[in-house]
């Protein structure tokens, strides 16, 4: 005869083991739903970026101008007033700043930056990083662009630990 608390026993057994199966499924589901929504989120930004013609025109327009000082960029710019070139780096600097943040907050792996996205990323801030805090001062925006630059240095220190992807 088989023993009522053997049967007892195997039942929650297996009770458990069901259950941990299916916690384990949920958390692999979780995991996989998060990567879709990261790769999702991901394809938005490019598709926003430079696979559209305006912002293409836009990195264009600000990344051959030409400029050598804090002063001669604010004269360039225009602000407050629109220019053409006060309305590309708008466009730049909206989007990169918004790069940032979401490589800040875990929702774009900075990986995913470094593989795609690094040439952009690096001349753009590059042209700005020698003026960038009296640009800073002269506008009264302490954290102007500051999204951008955490960007840049996240990227820059992900490419020296990975030097494989570095361009």
């Amino acid at each position: 005869m088989v023993d009522i608390g053997l049967l007892q026993s195997v039942s929650y057994i297996a009770g458990a083991l069901g259950v941990c199966v299916a916690a384990g499924y949920y958390i692999t589901n979780i995991k996989a739903q998060n990567r879709n929504r990261e790769a999702q989120l991901f394809m938005s930004i490019t598709n926003q970026s430079f696979n559209n013609p305006n912002w293409n025109k836009a990195y264009m327009t600000v990344t051959r101008a030409k400029w050598s000082s804090a002063k001669e960029f604010i004269e360039l710019n225009g602000y407050p007033n629109e220019t053409e070139f006060n309305n590309a780096l708008s466009l730049l600097v909206g989007f990169f700043e918004g790069l940032g943040v979401f490589v800040r907050e875990g929702l774009v792996d900075i990986r995913l930056v470094a593989l795609l996205m690094t040439g952009y990323t690096k001349e753009f801030f590059e042209k700005f990083a020698p003026y960038l805090e009296e640009v800073r001062v002269s506008y009264g925006m302490p954290r102007m662009m500051s999204e951008t630059e955490y960007l840049y240095h996240r990227l820059m220190k992900y490419l020296e630990e990975h030097p494989e992807i570095k361009t």
